[in-house]
């Protein structure tokens, strides 16, 4: 098993070895090392984020250290919720998305929570960003419109997670910008309008929680980069 040490908020591993095999596994932390490596197979220290650092050691993959204790995988948890609110939610849907297959990022940069890659940075463009939200969380207009023009200036999805702890399933919708009157053609019977309205949304819909000011299309069920999901059309 790989050691760690917990840094508060983060887990590096020291030994460069360890940190290639773990990051070889599937692209697992940031490098410290190697810029940008285009392959797996590097020889580097290794800075793990903590969503993953606490999905590798429930995994059994890694050890965390903090001085000469070892930290379990609850009490790691419970080090790393600290002064994040929503590390749960954040956990959920990497864990999610991680046993789904995905090979998951940071997505600061793009302005999300994570980065999704189907094969890997430097293999492939990131399929599609996802932001986390929770339950009580409300939206915008602004924000969803900043959302969808941020993401496709990038060429790229913009999805929103909603990870409902208690049923232990994650929601997802796919934003996608069409023009209004392209839109009405788009949908089925079964598809809803949200103009002013809301209440026409199931109350356990996430897109209920968003402001009626903008012309929401609340799509049918469709599957993006295999993540089962509902399509929110912008127009």
């Amino acid at each position: 098993m790989v050691s760690g040490i917990f840094t508060g908020s983060s887990v590096v591993i020291l030994d460069p070895a360890d940190g290639g095999k773990i990051y070889s596994m599937g692209y697992y932390g940031r490098p410290i090392s190697v810029y940008k490596p285009k392959e797996k197979n590097i020889s580097s220290e290794l800075e793990l984020s903590p969503v993953e650092a606490l999905y590798l050691a429930k995994l059994g993959l890694l050890e965390v250290r903090r001085g000469e204790t070892v930290l379990d995988p609850d009490e790691l948890k419970r080090e790393l919720t600290i002064g994040v609110h929503n590390f749960s939610e954040l956990y959920a849907v990497y864990k999610d998305l991680k046993d789904k297959g995905y090979i998951v990022k940071p997505g600061m940069k793009f302005g999300a929570d994570y980065a999704v890659y189907e094969h890997g940075p430097g293999i492939d463009h990131a399929v599609f960003l996802v932001h986390v939200v929770m339950a009580a969380e409300a939206f915008e207009p602004s924000d969803i419109v900043r959302a969808g023009r941020l993401s496709h200036g990038v060429r790229k999805r913009f999805v929103i997670a909603h990870a409902n702890l208690a049923a232990d399933k994650v929601d997802y919708v796919v934003l996608r910008w069409v023009k209004p009157r392209a839109a009405a053609f788009l949908g089925s019977r079964e598809d809803v309008f949200l103009h002013s309205t809301p209440a026409l949304l199931p109350a356990r819909s996430i897109a209920s929680r968003f402001s009626t000011s903008l012309s929401l299309y609340f799509m049918r069920s469709v599957s993006i980069a295999g993540i089962s999901s509902r399509t929110l059309c912008l127009g």
